[in-house]
């Protein structure tokens, strides 16, 4: 695959991973690929280890989203 303006822009807005990269959520993703990836130096996970680590960023994101949700409920509230 050649990587000219061309193919890297069509990338960019067509690709998964780079529509993701381009969210607000960047910093986040990048973070959690570092600390999936390079502080332990894995190159390659089995998909056992994949899937555990997709059902436990599910679940924090829950966990943070209610807390968020709480937060905000009781900050509007004691307005």
């Amino acid at each position: 695959m050649a990587l000219d303006y061309a193919t890297l822009e069509l990338l960019r807005q067509n690709h998964p991973a780079w529509r993701l990269l381009c969210t607000h959520h960047a910093p986040l993703v990048a973070g959690f690929l570092h600390w999936v990836f390079i502080v332990p130096s894995v190159r390659n996970l089995s998909q056992a280890v994949l899937d555990e680590v997709h059902h436990g960023a599910v679940a924090l994101a829950s966990r943070i989203s209610k807390r968020l949700r709480c937060i905000w409920l009781l900050s509007k509230h004691l307005r």
